[in-house]
């Protein structure tokens, strides 16, 4: 990124500048007044990191904590950076959990040292590990029930899943395996696996599978009031561990739409639950559209879907196109 002449002066302007120089060298040694009930008459000191983070900008330093999905148009329009709670919505068999597992395997990939929890509530820990295996292998679960595939492939495919597995954190939830839970799970690993200092922002990504099935502390509650209680828990979390937590919900009434209106519609009538905790909130919703042809290497069983990305408090709202193999539980973004 190239910058004027007359940027730079004004660059050098600022770092001469008294208030300028205050807020950039001011050293972290002063006490934090955020928790203080009363609140201090100027928070210049607490302006540091928005000061550094705008001369970065100015220099044309890009940020690249933010974590890396795989999915490039995924990563460019969604903040995976720093808390956020992330909604993924999605009627049956759309492929919610087969998305959200590539997510959790391609964010250790491409992040290194990066630890990823998977809460899961809908699935056992042995057919979540089963699914992560056929996908590393390119496998279809018939074949590999019947032994009908290449030993010398799966060999390699345990072997790519022993080398993410130290960074896998896969639970399994259950009626007593209350937010709290998760809570104390998370912080608790985090602390062991980085010591006594968390490394900031993106120390990890939680995911959690399904919220319908995460129980509430309270009783005799509605499932929307059920729904409201754990994601804000979950929401509590993520700020926290400064760091994003994915939230798979089984929609039931995200139909095949063909239109962008009714698409919004369908989204707005059932999402209020969650969508005062959100900070992100997207739909799989399948489409009509033709498949382009498809190249080498891709499952011919692919189907089309929509990414409808209702709700972005930090980037881009719209729609991403996506294709779903549901032979090989496998997600692609470019066929």
């Amino acid at each position: 990124m190239k910058h004027t002449k007359n940027n730079q002066i004004f660059l050098n302007d600022l770092s001469k500048n008294s208030d300028w120089a205050t807020i950039l060298n001011e050293t972290f040694e002063n006490p934090d007044l955020s928790s203080d009930v009363i609140l201090p008459e100027s928070d210049t000191i607490n302006l540091k990191p928005l000061a550094l983070d705008i001369k970065n900008k100015m220099t044309g330093v890009l940020d690249n904590k933010n974590l890396k999905t795989g999915f490039n148009e995924l990563d460019q329009d969604i903040d995976f950076l720093g808390s956020g709670l992330i909604i993924l919505s999605g009627k049956e068999k759309s492929g919610k959990t087969a998305l959200t597992l590539q997510i959790a395997i391609q964010v250790i990939e491409n992040n290194p040292k990066i630890p990823v929890f998977y809460f899961a509530y809908g699935d056992s820990k042995r057919d979540l590990q089963q699914r992560i295996f056929l996908s590393l292998g390119k496998m279809t679960r018939t074949k590999y029930r019947k032994g009908q595939f290449d030993h010398q492939n799966a060999a390699e495919a345990l072997k790519k899943y022993q080398s993410i597995g130290d960074r896998l954190f896969i639970v399994e939830g259950h009626q007593t395996f209350y937010p709290n839970k998760i809570k104390e799970a998370v912080v608790n690993t985090l602390s062991k696996y980085y010591g006594d200092t968390l490394p900031g922002e993106n120390s990890c990504i939680v995911i959690v599978d399904y919220i319908q099935e995460v129980p509430s502390y309270t009783g005799n509650q509605s499932m929307d009031e059920r729904i409201i209680q754990v994601s804000s828990a979950l929401k509590d979390l993520s700020k926290i561990i400064s760091s994003p937590v994915i939230v798979v919900y089984g929609n039931p009434d995200v139909e095949r739409l063909t239109t962008q209106s009714d698409d919004l519609k369908i989204t707005v009538e059932k999402k209020e639950s969650l969508d005062f905790a959100s900070d992100v909130y997207m739909s799989i919703i399948p489409t009509n559209n033709r498949i382009p042809k498809i190249n080498s290497g891709i499952p011919k069983d692919i189907k089309p879907y929509r990414i409808n990305i209702y709700k972005n408090k930090n980037g881009e709202e719209g729609d991403k196109y996506m294709y779903f193999s549901p032979s090989n539980s496998r997600w692609f973004m470019n066929i």
